[in-house]
């Protein structure tokens, strides 16, 4: 019955998110998204979905921290890959449309621009995620500053840069967001090396690629480390990259694509990636990648992921990413609105995991209209005003 329940938790709380989202849609705020074309498929919808998993993830993980007093990975294997493929997943997606930027650009890549445009769309919400952690963490402290002004300003710094390990001598803060951005270390080294990959690929052409295919396999059959830094993650973006030279290159009947058949073949493929053990690893990279080759071709999954209100939660998806930790800890530590370990595992998972997914779309909303929005709008007036100057 416990298992049942955990497997079921998380679709009817993702069904209580969609309603929400179903309402705010209709929003004049996000009518922006009813003239949107989605150049790559139903990537938009897919995010809403990854994001959410990964939230359930760590709701999961909250409940047994809260029994345990200990913050790890799941012991349920299920539980334990609604993050995984969903951190996988989101990897795989920036491989992919930043490797499209390098292959479709025919003029020369302005890279001051593309990095400006990274900063304005990671730091504004990554900054307000910071000052809230701060602000809880030294309410905690009784705003007491328990190291030097050096030494905070130096964790700080840490902070920015995605290595962070302590905030005024604590070790907390880590948890007030389930440390979920240690994935934004990935995806800005991804960002940093793309000029290396362009140039391999400009100028050794399929040689080029098929170089960094090769140095991505064998930096996951023979794993690095360096400064908490993890080479068997590159062949996610490496494998978003493949698929966009193939996206490039060949073509598939839209029809065929948009068949019954193929949506119950792609849904079939992310479930069982969901069971997929630590053994049979490259087997689950494989499914994955099948998921995301069909759905960026265009397959919605029984037009499922086109829906308006999953295309809404995929456009508030690093919202949702970055802030649902922050959510699970005012509510079951900061304020300890219940106390969950007192509750029955049957209350906690039917009443408020999705009291809670409600809330964290409510907040995720909030967030992506007056932090994420406004930065990336202040990115493209930066970037448009140098274009102007040179």
């Amino acid at each position: 019955m416990i298992k049942l329940l955990q497997y079921c938790t998380p679709v009817f709380c993702y069904c209580i998110a969609l309603f929400t989202a179903r309402l705010a849609v209709k929003h004049r705020a996000f009518g922006f998204l009813q003239n949107r074309k989605n150049r790559f498929g139903a990537l938009d919808g897919l995010r809403g979905i990854l994001a959410f998993s990964v939230y359930m993830h760590h709701a999961f993980i909250t409940w047994e921290w809260k029994q345990t007093g200990k913050w790890a990975a799941p012991s349920e294997l299920f539980v334990n890959n609604l993050g995984k493929v969903g951190v996988f997943l989101f990897f795989i997606i920036t491989g992919f449309l930043f490797t499209s930027k390098l292959l479709n650009n025919k003029s020369g890549i302005k890279w001051g621009s593309l990095f400006k445009s990274r900063f304005f769309r990671i730091y504004p919400l990554y900054i307000f995620e910071t000052v809230v952690i701060s602000l809880i963490a030294f309410t905690e402290f009784n705003f007491q500053l328990r190291v030097d002004t050096c030494t905070l300003v130096k964790e700080y710094f840490e902070w920015l840069v995605f290595s962070k390990t302590t905030l005024n001598g604590s070790h907390s803060p880590c948890l007030i967001n389930a440390s979920v951005d240690w994935t934004l270390r990935y995806e800005c080294i991804f960002y940093l090396s793309l000029p290396l990959i362009y140039a391999t690929i400009k100028w050794l052409k399929m040689p080029g690629g098929i170089v960094l295919v090769l140095v991505s396999v064998v930096l996951t059959i023979k794993p690095l480390s360096f400064h908490s830094v993890h080479s068997q993650y590159f062949i996610l973006f490496c494998i978003g990259g493949v698929v966009a030279w193939g996206y490039k290159r060949y073509t598939i009947v839209e029809k065929w694509i948009s068949s019954t058949h193929v949506s119950a073949f792609t849904l079939v493929l992310f479930i069982s990636a969901l069971f997929i053990g630590e053994k049979f690893r490259i087997f689950q990279l494989l499914l994955i990648s099948g998921v995301f080759f069909w759905v960026v071709y265009g397959n919605t999954i029984f037009g499922f992921l086109a829906t308006p209100a999953n295309v809404l939660l995929g456009e508030i998806s690093y919202s949702t990413y970055l802030l649902h930790g922050i959510v699970l800890y005012i509510l079951f530590t900061w304020l300890k609105v219940v106390d969950i370990a007192t509750i029955s595992y049957s209350t906690y998972l039917l009443l408020w995991l999705p009291l809670t997914s409600v809330l964290v779309v409510i907040i995720s909303l909030l967030s992506y209209l007056f932090v994420e929005k406004p930065g990336m709008a202040l990115g493209r007036k930066a970037i448009l005003r140098r274009d102007n100057h040179s």
